[in-house]
């Protein structure tokens, strides 16, 4: 049955320290735009990718969690 199965997303879920930043940091960096925001636990969404945080006070968890995005570059942003 797997076999048969199409995966169309994996949504990465990673620890922050503080939500808020966070988001911001996303949003002004990479053009993400915040899709939902329910307590201790957001996501955001670019272009069909979304990421979602969880509120972690333990600065080591949140320091050392991380997913790999790939991305297309851009032939406007290609150095000549």
């Amino acid at each position: 049955m797997a076999d048969k199965a199409q995966l169309v997303a994996a949504i990465p879920v990673l620890a922050a320290l503080d939500i808020e930043p966070t988001l911001d940091f996303y949003a002004s960096k990479f053009g993400f735009t915040e899709r939902f925001r329910v307590d201790d636990y957001a996501g955001v969404e670019r272009g069909g990718v979304q990421i979602h945080f969880w509120l972690c006070g333990d600065r080591t968890i949140a320091e050392n969690t991380s997913c790999r995005i790939e991305v297309a570059a851009s032939t406007c942003c290609t150095p000549s």
